[in-house]
């Protein structure tokens, strides 16, 4: 049934979207420029992929769930999904035009998610790093340092590590669980939120009474002051499968300290990235935050699984316009140089013709804007108005005589809460020109 259209209501933007503006644009863009010059730096190069897939390339990969995305059918009938993450349609990429090219491929990407589930901001830009084709944790590691510098960049005076390794559990589990996929548990898991609420799972699954309390103690330790590390190390001691796993946990510790990340700490609690990571997954939090930027770790079957030889792979992303909040929230001025340009008041009743010839010269040779003022409205409306803008000055230009040149010129600063005034005499066109660019 087709909906009655109230032609009296204002329409808004979708629920968890925003429409943006120049300050905000600015900002992401200044943000972007970061991320992409120290990308590169590191050996990354850019690449961007379709805004919709086929959700095939998710459901292979991934927990797919339409409730949680957007899909459409194509006309032939075919489910589409607007692209709920970066990882798999990377390496769906990678597989259709990079499997063959020479090893390590390093990629970075930018661009806009959907998320039906985030209420609160279901269309928002995700910046990412993936490498293909290392086996060793080098690779994992050069991304957590990466990203590590990118926040310092921004203004945060530091950041955080945390790492797991999904595979503990996944080794627990194995040989237990009937007819169901251990990343079924770990996924609701992920979402209790007590040791109680854990125990009810594990019961509904038949989980032993010694896998439940091997599991509980990690996911939830009865001491906070016992580091997770040393909790699992106890659990270890129980099989040699544990053991290997154990010495992936101390050889990615290790990995991370050959790049200075040195008080990176093991939580075994962070169960994120169940779908389709495959085993060590790490997380960055800049100093001062209480919730973390970044989400990453491996998916070393994501490739094959696509169709793809085994490839070994491993990346991280995170939300641009999130950073931009925690930056923010921290105090940090993402914008540190503000607009340096004019808005600029032509003479009334005269032919102004020449001057604007002169506006664009200058425009030609200075970066920053020469907005001509398009409004007939009073002097302190137009600096405002430039206020607004970000521009440094309001520039009014008067006849002085029955002849077009000289020109009286007030300029008034908008970058001081005094709001200087200069008046000053342009003799001829050039001297109007070297005003506005700077010479």
């Amino acid at each position: 049934m087709n909906e009655r259209i109230n032609k009296h209501e204002i329409p808004q933007p979708p629920r968890g979207t925003e429409d943006i503006f120049e300050l905000r644009l600015l900002k992401i863009e200044t943000v972007k420029s970061i991320f992409f010059d120290i990308a590169r730096s590191h050996g990354f190069t850019r690449i961007d992929i379709p805004i919709f897939e086929s959700a095939e390339v998710f459901k292979r990969t991934a927990e797919f769930s339409e409730d949680s995305s957007f899909t459409f059918p194509d006309k032939s009938g075919r489910q589409m999904v607007l692209r709920p993450d970066i990882n798999a349609p990377i390496s769906r990429a990678f597989v259709n035009h990079l499997a063959a090219e020479p090893l390590p491929s390093k990629l970075f990407f930018e661009g806009k998610v959907f998320r039906y589930r985030h209420a609160k901001r279901r269309e928002f830009r995700m910046f990412g790093l993936e490498t293909y084709g290392v086996t060793d944790f080098s690779a994992d590691a050069e991304i957590v340092s990466t990203v590590g510098e990118m926040t310092k960049a921004i203004g945060f005076k530091g950041y955080e590590v945390e790492f797991s390794n999904l595979q503990i559990y996944k080794n627990l589990l194995e040989g237990i669980l009937k007819q169901v996929d251990s990343k079924v548990v770990l996924h609701k898991l992920h979402f209790a939120d007590s040791a109680e609420t854990a125990q009810k799972i594990l019961e509904e699954f038949n989980v032993s009474e010694k896998v439940t309390d091997n599991l509980l103690a990690m996911l939830f330790p009865h001491d906070s002051r016992v580091d997770s590390l040393s909790i699992f190390e106890h659990v270890a001691g129980q099989s040699q499968t544990l053991s290997d796993e154990l010495t992936t946990v101390l050889k990615f510790r290790d990995a991370l300290e050959s790049y200075g990340i040195i008080n990176a700490k093991l939580s075994l609690s962070n169960l994120h990235g169940t779908g389709f990571y495959s085993g060590i997954t790490y997380r960055v939090q800049p100093l001062g935050v209480n919730i973390p930027l970044a989400d990453g770790g491996r998916y070393d079957t994501m490739v094959e699984n696509l169709g793809g030889k085994p490839t070994p792979a491993t990346g991280l992303a995170f939300g641009v316009e999130r950073i931009i909040d925690m930056a923010e929230g921290q105090g940090i001025e993402i914008l540190q140089k503000k607009n340096e340009g004019y808005i600029v008041v032509l003479p009334k009743n005269t032919d102004v013709t020449e001057l604007r010839t002169i506006l664009q010269q200058a425009r030609e040779s200075c970066p920053s804007a020469i907005e001509e003022e398009l409004l007939d409205r009073k002097p302190e409306h137009t600096k405002k108005y430039g206020t607004q803008k970000g521009y440094e000055n309001a520039v009014f230009i008067e006849n002085m005589g029955n002849s077009a040149w000289p020109l009286k010129m007030i300029s008034y600063s908008l970058t001081n809460l005094s709001g200087n005034k200069k008046t000053m005499v342009m003799e001829t066109p050039r001297d109007l020109v070297n005003f506005l660019v700077r010479r």
